[in-house]
This record gives structure tokens, C-alpha cells and sequence, in this order.
């Protein structure tokens, strides 16, 4: 196994398109190993994770028990900090009880980075705000890498609420690594200024946006993160960016539709194409386990 300076993964911006390949390569490795047995036993896990999460928290929880890795349940509303104990407490306790990796989940941007200057504990961000949310891209490149090897010539397009979607900015970090072509539309309060600048071609709707690409991302509106009215009603953005049977169609090819969940049927996405053989969304979920195996034992191999 290659070896690199980082103990983290903060994100996709800042490793290098090699560092990914190691990673995707070790979860091509657990997801076609014959024997389910790893042995980590030496490490110890903590899930520290300051918003709610199910999709994710539950794929690392397995990741990690495949790997033979102790894991420790942190609750923040019940922990010290609620007592008034610092961060940098925590981390130094959580350190001092043998935890290496602390998989990390919070609303506020960099703090994962913040924690990484806290201790030795290498610090995995699980979602953080609207910045990112790597090991989400990884296994949407590892997804998207079973359908094209080698990602030449691939056209990728995103719909939805990118402005605060930490998923998009992942995947753009990452699929920029590889060359591909990406796309994006929506409601044009609910797309970032610097969208353009990040290598993104901004289209004008859902339909031009169907014409140019090989694979959708719908993102999820994300109520939770909004603060003020981005769009009229449910039904007025489903007309106009929900992705339905009838606007793929009008396409003589296959175009492939992925989505971070959890989705909105009717609002995203109809339900006939969430379950069509177009969407590779469960791909996605199961992919999840065998990419944050390989997550954990990259930084595990890092650390040694």
C-alpha cells in the first residue's frame, strides 16, 4: 500500500487524485474479498456526531465491525461538553481511552479541521455544514467507477439545492480530479455564486441539463439548513426540476440517476424513477460499507 502524509480526511479538495485512487482500490479490494475477515482489533473508534444521521453513521458503524475495530458511541447531548467541558478536553480523554479514529459529523463548516489540531485522533469528516462530505463522494466516484472504469469523456450533471449540498462540493473536488465534465442547474438562488469558477457549467434547466449528460445527481432540498424561502411550493420545483419518466425519455439513450438520500420522491425525483433501473441509488447505499472500510484502513495505514 502506497504511502501518504495525512492521518485525516477532511475532504476531497485537498488530496490528491492518487490519494482517492488508494482509497477506491482498498474498497474494490473489501467488496470482492472472499473472506469477510479483517483484523483491526488494535484500533478503537469514536462516533462523534453533533447532528442526526442514519445512512451514514450506520455505514461506518458497519465499516468499522467488518474491520474488527472497537467502536465508541459519543453523544453530545449527554456527553461533558453539555457539562462544560472544552473540545480539547474531549479529545485529549477520547485519546487518553485509546481512540484513534473519531468519524465526525456537525453544522458548522471546518470543524474538522478544528478537532485535527486537537489531538493525535485522526479526525474521518462525516458531514460537516455546507462544506463536504468526502467519504460521500468517494463512494459516489467508486459508483460512478463500476459503470465507467475509467471515467473518460463521462458527463456528470447536478440538480437541485447545491448551495448548501456538502455532498456537490465533494463530488466537483473529486470528479475534477478525473476530468470529467460536470454540469449543474436549479433554482437559481439555490446555486453558489462560484459555481462556474469551481469548473461547473451552469445551465439554464432541467430538460438542457438531461440533453448534455451522462448521469444525474439530484440533491436533497434541505429544509434544516435554509433560512429563508428559496422557492414557492413543493409542486412549482417539481415541474421544474423534479427528474420523471417522461423528461428521460425524450432521450434515445440510458441516462443514469444517482442521489446522496434521503430522497424526496415527488419533489427530486418521481418514484418510477427511483425504482427504475436507471437509478443506481441503492448501488450507492450498499457501495457505502465497502468505501469507508477503505476509509478507515487508509488512515489506519497512515497512522502506522
Amino acid at each position: 500500500m502506497s504511502k501518504f502524509k495525512t492521518k485525516h480526511l477532511l475532504g476531497l479538495k485537498d488530496i490528491s487524485k492518487n490519494e482517492i485512487t488508494e482509497i477506491l482500490k482498498l474498497a474494490s479490494k473489501y467488496k470482492y474479498l472472499k473472506s469477510k475477515k479483517v483484523n483491526l482489533q488494535d484500533e478503537a473508534l469514536a462516533f462523534l456526531f453533533f447532528e442526526n444521521s442514519t445512512r451514514t453513521r450506520i455505514s461506518f458503524e458497519l465499516a468499522a465491525k467488518k474491520l474488527g475495530i472497537s467502536t465508541i458511541n459519543f453523544d453530545s447531548t449527554s456527553s461533558s461538553i453539555s457539562k462544560g467541558e472544552s473540545l480539547v478536553d474531549t479529545m485529549q480523554v477520547l485519546e487518553s481511552l485509546g481512540v484513534t479514529v473519531a468519524v465526525v459529523r456537525h453544522k458548522k463548516n471546518c470543524f474538522t479541521e478544528e478537532l485535527s489540531k486537537m489531538s493525535n485522533v485522526s479526525i474521518i469528516n462525516a458531514g460537516e455544514g455546507s462544506n463536504e462530505h468526502p467519504s460521500q463522494g468517494l463512494l459516489d466516484l467508486f459508483t460512478l467507477q463500476e459503470y465507467f472504469p475509467n471515467m473518460n469523456g463521462v458527463r456528470i450533471g447536478f440538480v437541485g439545492d447545491i448551495e448548501h449540498s456538502r455532498v456537490a462540493r465533494s463530488d466537483i473536488y473529486g470528479l475534477q480530479k478525473y476530468g470529467v465534465k460536470i454540469f449543474a442547474t436549479g433554482p437559481k438562488n439555490l446555486l453558489p455564486k462560484d459555481l462556474e469558477s469551481m469548473g461547473v457549467k451552469v445551465v439554464n434547466s432541467l430538460d438542457e441539463l438531461i440533453n448534455k449528460v451522462d448521469v444525474i445527481i439530484a440533491l436533497r432540498i434541505q429544509y434544516e439548513r435554509m433560512d429563508k424561502k428559496y422557492y414557492p411550493t413543493k409542486d412549482k420545483y417539481f415541474k421544474e426540476f423534479g427528474i420523471t419518466n417522461e423528461r428521460l425519455e425524450k432521450q434515445k439513450r440510458k441516462i443514469l440517476i444517482m442521489h446522496p438520500g434521503p430522497i424526496n420522491r415527488e419533489l427530486e425525483i418521481s418514484s418510477e424513477v427511483a425504482d427504475s433501473s436507471n437509478s443506481l441509488i441503492l448501488q450507492q447505499v450498499s457501495n457505502g460499507i465497502p468505501v469507508r472500510m477503505g476509509i478507515i484502513s487508509w488512515i489506519v495505514s497512515n497512522r502506522n
